[in-house]
């Protein structure tokens, strides 16, 4: 009687044999070992099926075929089998007696190079691999398989990384790890930083983040920044994570990224150390004090002072003067070692150490200053006026400003050996308003508070306000003391066009500080009591008159004070 044998059946045999017999493959072998050890190839089922081995060869480029065994032998999924012709195989490792196979002779692998092929039993090839010198280490170090699921090449060939140069019977060294997450590389511009992610595992786990920490070289220990969680690649892909970076001061912070990711057990790929620069912001240091007419016995100087609430590192930063004809601008480096500027201190710039002659105080050392000798001839500061800006190691602009002679008060008969002093940092985009002669007998106040500083005055509460005048009354006689006033207002945000006079007790208009000017809402100027001719003010009381259009809506609204010019007695 003829049967009919199911089409399904025979697809089903057709198939699954042979693609059974191509789960089993090489991966690992010892050609070259030590004295008194043993050659021996591993042989590892990556499928998901058991495989009877009986009837399977092993042979090389030179021998025949040597049979593994004629009676059954099952190599379960996962499971590794090593074959050798003598025991031990070496002094460091012995799998387990289920994971041997004693063969009678194992064909030679020539440390030459030479070829390994498994044939199933029916003679068709499982794996073969050709190696050559190059895929072998010192003597009693074994070449692995990367994985096991990828073609034999070099790229998938390496020697083994094991303390014990050797991985038989196991998963190899250079195989992925379940969950093996590593940071690659990271690459920062400005205050972002990039890092690349890979996960190298066979598994995509559930979490994982990225911690930041600041390195200290001494005490105390390394501090930590901030934490990035981040979503995670697929086994063998990559992603770039994104962080902007807080609360790092300028100049060059050494970090530590540390990647954490439950059950990575491969921490040598999940941390990476670099140095990341930032630079001074703009106006993050703003140029304070200006000596730039020395005494014969003394030097030109400039004092920066820092406004901000962190230390400011402007280590190797330009300062620059003004362009010359060719618009190319000369100057020099500030020191590689220059300390950081501290939170509201001063950074003291002097040409060469007679500085410490005029002013012995600088040679104390403070927390509250910062300062730097160049050994230079001078700073290049012109007599008459000149330019002054420092530069970022970028380029880029920290603070910069226009000086001249005239910026002296006209009281004072000689400028030599006397400083310029801005008359507060909020005032230094003011130009020639905010600046004035020192008025102490040293002649400058560096690396300490100016001489002429001045307070604001304090808003009141509420939106538009009257004119706020500090103080009243003032004496604007060139000592030092109550020289200037200070006039502000707070409209509604929007821009106006703005005209500031200041009118004496008969109605006669004596000065404009302001005259159609585009101002913002936040409006501060500096009045020296000097009139249109640059003449003392009479004592007595002035109305101040500010007058602005809102360019928005074509409205004028005008504010009126009063100021009071005094004289010490």
């Amino acid at each position: 009687m003829r049967r009919n044998i199911p089409l399904c059946v025979i697809i089903y045999f057709l198939v699954t044999s042979p693609l059974s017999a191509q789960d089993v493959v090489i991966t690992e072998f010892m050609a070259a070992p030590t004295s008194g050890e043993a050659e021996w190839i591993e042989f590892h089922n990556r499928g998901t099926e058991t495989v009877n081995l009986s009837g399977w060869t092993v042979e090389d480029a030179a021998s025949g075929p040597v049979v593994l065994t004629s009676g059954d032998l099952f190599l379960k999924p996962g499971t590794y089998l090593v074959v050798t012709d003598a025991l031990p195989l070496g002094a460091h490792w012995q799998p387990p007696i289920e994971r041997l196979l004693l063969l009678s002779v194992l064909p030679a692998l020539n440390n030459g190079g030479d070829e390994i092929r498994l044939r199933s039993a029916d003679g068709s090839i499982a794996d073969q691999l050709k190696y050559t010198t190059n895929w072998l280490g010192e003597r009693g170090i074994s070449s692995e398989r990367l994985r096991a699921d990828r073609p034999n090449d070099t790229a998938n060939w390496g020697i083994c990384i094991a303390d014990s140069g050797a991985t038989p019977g196991e998963r190899n060294s250079l195989s992925p790890k379940d969950i093996d997450l590593a940071l690659t590389a990271a690459v920062a511009h400005a205050d972002s930083l990039f890092l690349t992610v890979e996960n190298r595992g066979l598994l995509q786990p559930a979490d994982a983040l990225v911690e930041i920490w600041k390195v200290h070289a001494t005490l105390p220990p390394n501090e930590l920044l901030q934490t990035e969680f981040f979503s995670i690649p697929g086994p063998g892909d990559s992603t770039i994570v994104g962080l902007l970076l807080t609360g790092l001061p300028s100049g060059s912070t050494p970090l530590l990224l540390v990647l954490r990711c439950g059950g990575d057990t491969m921490r040598d790929n999940d941390t990476l150390r670099i140095v990341i620069s930032l630079p001074v912001p703009l106006h993050g240091l703003i140029l304070n004090e200006i000596m730039f007419e020395p005494l014969s016995s003394g030097c030109e100087w400039i004092e920066y002072v820092n406004t901000g609430s962190v230390p400011l590192d402007c280590s190797g930063a330009q300062l620059v003067g003004a362009a010359n004809e060719k618009g190319i601008r000369s100057g020099f480096s500030l020191s590689s070692d220059l300390p950081p500027v501290p939170a509201s201190g001063y950074l003291v710039i002097a040409a060469d150490s007679t500085v410490y002659s005029r002013f012995p105080g600088l040679m104390q050392t403070a927390p509250s200053r910062v300062v730097l000798v160049c050994d230079r001839s001078s700073l290049g500061l012109g007599n008459a006026g000149d330019d002054i800006l420092l530069l970022n190691t970028d380029g880029s602009l920290i603070d910069s400003a226009i000086y001249s002679v005239q910026w002296h008060h006209p009281f004072i008969t000689t400028t030599r050996g006397r400083s310029l002093e801005l008359l507060r940092p909020s005032l230094h985009l003011r130009g020639a308003q905010a600046w004035s002669s020192c008025t102490i007998a040293a002649g400058g106040t560096p690396g300490s508070r100016n001489s002429i500083t001045l307070s604001l005055p304090t808003a009141a509460d509420g939106g538009d306000m009257a004119l706020q005048i500090t103080p009243v009354p003032f004496s604007p006689d060139g000592d030092g003391h109550e020289d200037f006033c200070v006039i502000s207002c707070n409209s509604t945000p929007g821009v106006y066009q703005g005209r500031l006079r200041i009118y004496d007790a008969n109605g006669r208009c004596i000065r404009t500080l302001l005259n159609n000017a585009p101002v913002s809402s936040a409006l501060t100027m500096v009045w020296n009591g000097l009139d249109e001719a640059g003449r003392r003010a009479r004592i007595g009381p002035y109305i101040v008159v500010l007058e602005l259009l809102d360019t928005a809506n074509n409205t004028v609204a005008i504010r009126k004070g009063l100021v009071v010019v005094a004289a010490r007695l």
